[in-house]
C-alpha cells in the first residue's frame, strides 16, 4: 500500500519495521530520514565522550538477548565501552540464557529473575529483586576492581 502510493518500497530500509512500523510510515509518507536512535541520541548527549572519561560503565534493559546487541541502546554503549576499553557491567529483568552464555564471558550481567519466581514475582516485587540485583552487582564491582 505505501509503495502504491508513495512509490517508496519500504522494506529496503533496515529498522523500517520497527516500534510498531512508525519508520516505515513516516519514510513514505512525510518524506523522512531514518536514523539510528541510538547514535543520534548519542551525538546529542556526547555519550562517547562521557564514556571515555569513566571508569565503569552501568547499563541494561528489561530483556538482555541477542537483538539487544544489535542497534538497541545495550549494543551501542556494549561497542562504545569496547572502544574505549572501558569495564561494562548490565543489569536487566530477564536474560535470555543463550545470549547470558555467549556474553557472561565478556559482560557481567545481574538480573532481577535471579531472586524472583517467576514472571509475575519479578513485576510484583520489582524494587526489592532490583535492589537485590544491585547490591550483588556493587559486591562484584567491589571484588573485581576495588581491590
Amino acid at each position: 500500500v505505501l509503495k502504491s502510493y508513495s512509490g517508496i518500497d519500504v522494506q529496503e530500509f533496515e529498522g523500517a519495521g520497527a516500534a510498531g512500523g512508525i519508520g516505515a510510515g513516516l519514510l513514505a509518507l512525510c518524506k523522512a530520514e531514518l536514523v539510528s536512535g541510538f547514535n543520534m541520541l548519542s551525538d546529542i548527549t556526547n555519550l562517547s565522550h562521557a564514556i571515555a572519561s569513566s571508569d565503569l560503565i552501568i547499563s541494561g534493559e528489561g530483556k538482555i538477548d541477542a537483538s539487544s546487541f544489535q542497534g538497541k541502546v545495550v549494543g551501542g554503549i556494549s561497542k562504545l565501552a569496547e572502544e574505549w576499553n572501558k569495564p561494562l557491567v548490565l543489569v536487566c529483568g530477564s536474560v535470555d540464557i543463550e545470549t547470558y552464555n555467549l556474553r557472561q564471558q565478556h559482560i557481567p550481567i545481574f538480573s532481577m529473575m535471579t531472586y524472583a519466581r517467576d514472571l509475575d514475582d519479578a513485576i510484583a516485587n520489582a524494587e526489592e529483586y532490583l535492589v537485590k540485583c544491585c547490591e550483588l552487582m556493587a559486591e562484584y564491582i567491589r571484588g573485581k576492581w576495588m581491590v
